[in-house]
């Protein structure tokens, strides 16, 4: 598979994804096809999940798809799919910073009482805005995007261990931890430091 620049050079509203995209595999098993559960008939099946039939892959691979996907564009973008950047980054921000307040508020704690601010650390922008936001001193927020990039769900764990492993957090600190995902999901949970000795 060839790859090239599908996005304009300095365009904010594109971005290059891989292997995420709209495209079937061509392969279609029923729910009559062999490895349904036993017992199990295609009224069973359906009435329960809603599914009759499933997409599997068959000569074509992954990455064939991913081409697939990639041509289905807007008009005039072909191997570009339009995003709204501005208007992620607003939500998250925001609901980050509500989830926080709203964790800490039910901990039954001052904002100046958190002692360590550990949000998902998807893009640094984002937890910069959501902390001065709140606000938390640059020395209660631990990160490390710049050198492990953007972990997804692993982030806020691996943040832990390594603010740990520096020393960073000792038994005792109040941490609120912070998150967002697809759409309007978000959280934050607050946890106090256990002794580790």
């Amino acid at each position: 598979m060839s790859s090239h620049h599908c996005a304009p050079r300095g365009e904010r509203t594109a971005a290059v994804l891989c292997g995420v995209g709209a495209a079937t595999p061509t392969g279609v098993v029923t729910n009559h096809d062999p490895g349904a559960p036993p017992g199990a008939t295609d009224d069973w099946i359906s009435s329960r999940t809603g599914v009759t039939t499933r997409h599997v892959t068959q000569s074509e691979s992954t990455e064939d798809l991913a081409v697939v996907a990639a041509t289905r564009a807007p008009p005039g973008r072909p191997g570009a799919l339009a995003t709204r950047g501005q208007e992620a980054f607003r939500h998250a921000v925001d609901r980050m910073t509500s989830a926080s307040i709203d964790a800490a508020s039910a901990a039954r704690w001052r904002l100046d009482q958190v002692d360590r601010f550990v949000p998902h650390q998807a893009n640094g922008r984002i937890t910069d805005f959501a902390a001065n936001r709140l606000p938390i001193p640059d020395r209660r927020r631990p990160h490390d995007i710049e050198t492990v990039g953007n972990t997804g769900a692993a982030s806020i764990p691996l943040l832990l261990a390594h603010t740990a492993d520096a020393g960073n957090l000792v038994a005792g600190h109040r941490l609120l931890r912070t998150a967002f995902g697809a759409g309007p999901t978000r959280g934050a949970a607050t946890l106090t430091w256990p002794d580790l000795t």
